[in-house]
């Protein structure tokens, strides 16, 4: 019965109709790409700024930024199971939005890089006990930890992982084949 609803609909939609709500599952997407647990944690404004921000910290260049290494995901299941860390995150992306707002008029992610770096900029200066320093400070040096972790990060960096053939075991002599 479903299918045949589906089908219903489907058949009865002009091509424009069609074309217009794959637009608009496309502005969704970002939201849905959140796993299940995750999607609470932060609303979509928030998700969407919070993309924003990680990737002004590490944009792409010869290696992918941070977002298409989905350390946003990445970050809200670290931060998930920490005291008061999805509150900081929330926190930390309405303040963002926020101060975008005043100076700007638009939301942080409509913003230049250097209008972002701006807004950045103040949140790293800002009194050490603030909510927007330590949105930075934590968001800052756990997305680094994270992007530093994935080996796509790598590149150009001369790093090459231990395996296959594993770390030099120095407490055996030199030729020991």
């Amino acid at each position: 019965m479903p299918f045949s609803f589906i089908a219903y609909i489907y058949l009865t939609m002009k091509r424009r109709d069609i074309i217009k709500s794959g637009i608009g599952i496309g502005i969704l997407l970002p939201y849905f790409y959140l796993p299940k647990a995750l999607a609470n944690l932060l609303s979509f404004q928030q998700t969407r700024t919070l993309i924003a921000f990680i990737d002004a910290l590490i944009p792409a260049d010869i290696t992918p930024s941070a977002s298409q290494l989905k350390l946003h995901e990445t970050l809200l299941l670290y931060a998930k199971d920490i005291k008061n860390y999805p509150e900081l995150i929330q926190l930390g992306c309405e303040w963002l939005d926020k101060q975008a707002g005043l100076i700007h008029q638009q939301h942080f992610l409509q913003l230049s890089i250097d209008q972002q770096n701006g807004i950045i900029q103040k949140a790293a200066n800002c009194d050490a006990m603030s909510i927007q320093a330590q949105f930075f400070s934590h968001i800052r040096q756990d997305i680094f930890r994270f992007y530093y972790a994935k080996p796509a990060s790598w590149t150009g960096l001369n790093v090459s992982p231990p395996q296959p053939t594993g770390y030099k075991n120095y407490f055996k002599p030199v030729n020991y084949e």
